[in-house]
């Protein structure tokens, strides 16, 4: 770890993170990073249990990346002090966390550092969470100068539970850098390595998978999906600790034809321009990046209307919204947006909503804005 050059007046903003794996809150920090440093704003990040394949790809473009080693399980609620070091060598400005060990660890540090301007953000999990995590997370919030929430239910939340007032809370919305489209010759490669043909339409998502995607959900549904449309087929692109679990619905439904678990994904662009459709049939959710990868690919999209989905598709009708955990319900929403693909009144008209939605209200110079204005910098 390299000593800070930084002059004690230049604005330094540190995030604070618990690991920098491929994960939807760790590829928005690093976008958010970017972003700072294309505006000339110095930002480094530090990790404090263990980095992953975001903290390479900040190291490449030059943001500096640091590994603090401050053990998380089992709690140690003054471990907190080992962050000091670290933050007395990078000499931060704003101090921003990410999540909840990073806000019961980051923001006392940060506070004891003397650090001008400490910001939280809340990427989005179910709440309430086990008694002793709460209480330590309302006394770090005490310490905090701003809370955000990356959607309006989740700041409804965040306030109930941890006691957050109007005036610390604020709302700011995940934003991307849009997703481009690849070429035509690109995408049949894709869709026939990825799902054996080239023909016929796909369904499809990338993401962990966990249990809040509601992947079983998805699966559940889709014998009815392919007895309307034989010729679908679905990839489920990432890895997490339901595969096996999904796999093994796949095979006891016998939908090996129709269903293919890629694993990671390692361009995006191109998976997302094999898709006919997108689904997202989460049963919990802040605002997933994905969702609005690919909302600027100009996807159909059919999503469950939790978190922050419903406001992000539903007012412009951006996409078809279904209550989560219901088969039956996802099934008619991806039949009827089959049925609508070609049409102008139909899928196609979808997919046009979701790209002017997002090109208004979710790209990733909105979201910098934002976080620069709660930092005390010029936007």
């Amino acid at each position: 770890m390299s000593a800070s050059t930084a002059t004690p007046d230049e604005p330094h903003v540190v995030h604070v993170v618990e690991t920098l794996g491929m994960g939807g809150m760790e590829r928005a920090i690093a976008t958010l990073c970017r972003t700072l440093r294309a505006r000339q704003i110095r930002t480094s990040v530090i990790a404090m249990k263990q980095l992953g394949a975001v903290a390479e790809e900040l190291r490449d473009v030059g943001i500096p990346v640091h590994l603090a080693g401050v053990p998380v399980s089992p709690p140690d609620y003054f471990a907190w002090r080992r962050l000091v070091p670290v933050l007395r060598e990078v000499r931060p400005t704003v101090v921003h966390t990410h999540n909840s060990a990073p806000l019961i660890y980051g923001a006392p540090s940060a506070r004891w550092c003397g650090v001008r301007r400490i910001v939280h953000t809340d990427h989005g999990r179910v709440l309430p969470g086990r008694r002793h995590i709460m209480i330590a997370e309302r006394c770090a919030a005490s310490v905090v100068d701003a809370m955000v929430a990356v959607s309006a239910p989740l700041a409804e939340q965040l306030a109930t539970h941890l006691h957050i007032g109007p005036r610390k809370l604020h709302v700011i919305v995940n934003g991307v850098n849009a997703v481009l489209p690849v070429t035509a010759e690109v995408r049949e490669q894709t869709r026939l390595r990825l799902s054996g043909r080239t023909d016929g339409p796909i369904v499809g998502l990338a993401a962990r998978l966990v249990w809040e995607k509601g992947l079983d959900v998805l699966l559940a549904a889709w014998p009815q999906v392919l007895a309307a449309h034989p010729s679908a087929r679905l990839l489920i692109g990432g890895d997490g600790p339901e595969r096996t679990a999904l796999e093994t619905i796949v095979a006891q439904q016998a939908l090996g034809g129709s269903v293919h678990m890629p694993g990671m994904v390692s361009n995006m662009a191109a998976f997302y321009s094999a898709l006919d459709v997108f689904v997202l049939p989460s049963v919990s959710e802040g605002l997933p990046l994905a969702l609005l990868e690919a909302m600027s690919m100009g996807l159909p999209i059919v999503a469950s209307a939790v978190g922050g989905m419903p406001a992000a598709l539903g007012p412009s009708q951006a996409g078809i919204l279904v209550p989560p955990s219901d088969a039956a319900a996802l099934a008619r929403a991806l039949c009827e947006t089959l049925d609508g693909l070609g049409r102008a009144d139909g899928a196609v008209a979808l997919g046009a909503r979701a790209r002017a939605t997002f090109t208004r209200a979710f790209t990733a110079d909105a979201m910098t804005s934002a976080y620069m204005s709660l930092y005390g910098l010029a936007g």
